[in-house]
């Protein structure tokens, strides 16, 4: 009778738990739609911006004080036309399992979102791509919301220190394409790592995440039948050097005409 009711006991732990997954997977669909209206509704007054700054750049061309600023305005606009399209991107519900794609775009876009914030934090991100990075299986939107999340994660651990360094790798192997996103921050201890997977596990405030981000971004890269994992503390300071404590490494197939 024991075995029973602790059978019926973890049946109700599982059915909980699957419950609460499939609610805040929702709320991430809906976040998701309204990140794309916010693109495009902050996309019209954008193009008003370097509309007029077009034209005052024409009227003031030989002024050589109001000449720089207006420049600089078309220069930040257009930064922030890509920032709205890396968005747009991002909230694209893609065909799963399907589509070609180069990694150095998702890359780099993921990149460039979080430039201003790494620049408030005294945080340096470097991008180190290795020779030619071939085709990939999955698409642009996944492989940018896989990297966006360890950056993320990267710079919540970095946040109220004294600046720090995230260093992304990429190289091409035999069999596809290999990312090692590494940061100086605190590092993470044993207990974190054999949990860090799993599902709704986090050690941040509720205000801070779900606990969802790195369970989310196994799955969408064994769709694509890639991988991700905790690189060993051994591997991270031989690959990157002293000062580096943690490092994660993202493996993307590669594409099948490649």
């Amino acid at each position: 009778m024991t075995d029973e009711n602790d059978r019926i006991k973890q049946m109700e732990e599982e059915l909980a738990k699957a419950k609460d997954l499939a609610f805040h997977v929702a709320k991430l669909a809906e976040m998701g739609k309204m990140v794309a209206v916010v693109a495009h509704e902050l996309s019209q007054p954008l193009l008003g911006i370097k509309a007029f700054a077009q034209i005052l750049r024409r009227r003031y061309s030989n002024d050589s004080f109001i000449g720089p600023k207006i420049r600089m305005i078309e220069e930040q606009a257009v930064h922030m036309e890509g920032i709205l399209d890396g968005l747009r991107r991002y909230s694209k519900a893609p065909r799963r399992g399907k589509g070609v794609v180069n990694p150095t775009e998702p890359l780099h876009t993921a990149v460039e979102l979080y430039r201003d914030r790494a620049k408030k934090l005294r945080v340096q991100i470097n991008l180190e791509l290795e020779g030619h990075l071939p085709a990939v299986r999955g698409n642009h939107g996944h492989i940018q919301q896989v990297i966006v999340n360890l950056l993320s994660n990267a710079l919540d651990e970095l946040e109220g220190g004294k600046g720090g360094i995230i260093l992304v790798k990429a190289d091409a192997t035999s069999e596809g394409v290999r990312i090692r996103i590494a940061d100086t921050g605190r590092g993470i201890d044993g207990d974190m790592r054999d949990k860090i997977f799993e599902p709704f596990y986090t050690t941040k405030g509720a205000e801070k995440g779900t606990g969802l981000g790195l369970s989310i971004c196994r799955d969408i890269l064994q769709l694509h039948r890639g991988s991700i994992r905790l690189m060993a503390e051994d591997e991270v300071e031989q690959t990157f050097g002293a000062g580096f404590q943690a490092a994660f490494e993202v493996f993307l197939a590669k594409a099948p005409d490649e």
